[in-house]
């Protein structure tokens, strides 16, 4: 995250930060990107065994406190304000 911040100066004109990967850098994007102002899409790397919703194996933790979404219905594409990075793939918050 270190190399992103040095890369894009804290008075950099506004972007959209789009990222796909594993949780940890899905999580260090959406914190480089809250602390900019910027806006968030996600791409959230989950198994979908079923493809519509059904099986609940896709399941990514809201940040509104509303249980889950799934991945291969609601997602795979997601608002990183949307998501609860605390609870999304092993811990640590954004």
């Amino acid at each position: 995250m270190e190399l992103a911040r040095s890369l894009l100066p804290a008075g950099a004109p506004p972007h959209v930060v789009l990222a796909c990967g594993p949780p940890p850098l899905l999580r260090a994007a959406a914190a480089l990107a809250a602390e900019r102002g910027w806006d968030c899409l996600v791409s959230v790397e989950e198994r979908m065994g079923c493809g519509y919703g059904v099986c609940r194996g896709c399941v990514v933790p809201r940040a509104d406190g509303d249980g889950y979404a799934t991945a291969c219905k609601d997602g795979p594409v997601f608002d990183a304000l949307d998501l609860d990075w605390a609870r999304l793939g092993g811990g640590g918050g954004a």
